[in-house]
């Protein structure tokens, strides 16, 4: 990740290991990030991120000179609920442009976010398709009442796959378009953009090749992909993309992963508490990959610490 920034913490202050830990984790939980930090570095942890759902009245209480921040999710701060982003279609694939330029300028003040607090990279979502979503809600339901292999599973999952393909190729062009109109502002500010897995097939990118050509004759040190095992694990359970093509296909261009454990498809769980095998992405996680454990508020203080005991025991801290 030649070129992106790199907050360097003082000798006393080294990382204990190579993780670090959500925000995603405080939310529900605490109500000032110092609180946050002092139960992360409690648990291990003194790399952290700081997730979609930080408000502008929580970022407030950030102790910036203290604290080695790694990475931002956007939006960062979160002025708008997800929910209220998804109602007004603020997207930086929206087919509106004056939607597209709100979603892009929204990112811009994340970029910024970023920058304020010494992060190396951002974690963005590329958009999502005009499509029904409800599609897959009714195959995620299939799927849960063990009805994966049934002719009303196979139904419902051909729809949504040849309305994905219908769909694509104009939400995935102006996707593309608004990530590279940020490559100045990446430059400047030496932030690396990691364009992240999504969780469902109406999202972007929800296939490689869709993650690869969005990030195709871009610079390395300013785009890149993010992956996330729960993410990629839901998309391969329901029968869209095996797992490991992501890293296959993408291993040159990861800047990053977020890690959390999946049962069925239940996933931000504390790695050790699903089914998930983190064994098979040793070989792809080099030295400089940011590796951060994105868990529910719901999960334990003890059961994190056994999560970075599992990570640890299959190579990937």
């Amino acid at each position: 990740m030649a070129g992106a920034r790199c907050k360097r913490a003082p000798v006393s202050e080294q990382p204990m290991n190579t993780l670090g830990l959500s925000s995603m984790w405080a939310i529900g939980r605490f109500t000032h990030l110092g609180d946050f930090f002092a139960a992360g570095r409690a648990m291990g942890f003194d790399r952290f991120e700081l997730n979609h759902k930080v408000s502008p009245a929580l970022l407030a209480t950030l102790p910036r000179d203290r604290v080695n921040i790694t990475s931002v999710h956007h939006p960062c701060p979160a002025v708008l609920l997800a929910s209220e982003i998804r109602r007004q279609g603020l997207f930086l694939s929206s087919t509106n442009e004056d939607k597209r330029e709100e979603a892009v300028n929204m990112l811009r003040t994340t970029l910024h976010t970023a920058a304020e607090v010494g992060a190396r990279a951002v974690i963005v979502h590329a958009g999502q398709l005009d499509i029904d979503p409800r599609w897959e809600d009714e195959l995620r339901r299939l799927y849960q009442e063990g009805l994966a292999g049934s002719p009303a599973f196979q139904e419902i999952w051909d729809c949504l796959e040849a309305a994905h393909r219908a769909h694509v190729a104009v939400n995935l062009e102006i996707a593309r378009r608004s990530l590279h109109e940020l490559l100045p502002d990446l430059d400047r500010l030496g932030l690396c953009l990691g364009v992240e897995v999504r969780v469902h097939y109406h999202e972007l990118p929800s296939r490689p090749e869709e993650a690869a050509y969005l990030l195709a004759d871009a610079d390395p040190a300013l785009l890149g992909y993010w992956h996330d095992t729960g993410h990629a694990e839901r998309l391969a359970r329901l029968g869209f993309v095996p797992h490991i093509a992501w890293l296959e296909t993408l291993s040159s261009r990861l800047i990053g992963v977020h890690l959390s454990d999946i049962r069925g498809l239940q996933d931000h769980l504390a790695p050790g508490l699903g089914d998930f095998d983190f064994s098979f992405l040793t070989p792809y996680l080099s030295p400089e990959i940011i590796r951060t454990c994105e868990v529910q508020h719901w999960n334990q203080p003890e059961e994190i610490v056994a999560g970075v005991a599992h990570l640890r025991a299959a190579g990937c801290a």
